[in-house]
C-alpha cells in the first residue's frame, strides 16, 4: 500500500471506535508467526497466507462473521 502498511492500517483502524468490531482478515504471502502474532496483537482478527482456496476463505469467513 502506498501510504501505510497493513500493520499500519491494523492499528490505526482499532483506534476508531467505529471500527473496533469489524472484522479484519488479513490476505497476504507472509507465513512468519511473529508477523501474525503482531497482527493479531494489533487487532486483526485473522490471518490467511496466499495462495489459497476458495473453501479456506469460506471457513475463514464463516468463523468470523455473524450468522
Amino acid at each position: 500500500m502506498p501510504v501505510m502498511n497493513g500493520m499500519a492500517l491494523i492499528a490505526s483502524l482499532r483506534k476508531h471506535s467505529d471500527y473496533k468490531s469489524i472484522p479484519i482478515l488479513v490476505l497476504t504471502t507472509e507465513t512468519v508467526d511473529h508477523k501474525k502474532n503482531k497482527a493479531k496483537a494489533l487487532g486483526a482478527t485473522g490471518w490467511i497466507a496466499k495462495p489459497f482456496s476458495q473453501d479456506r476463505i469460506k471457513k475463514a469467513l464463516d468463523k468470523i462473521l455473524p450468522t
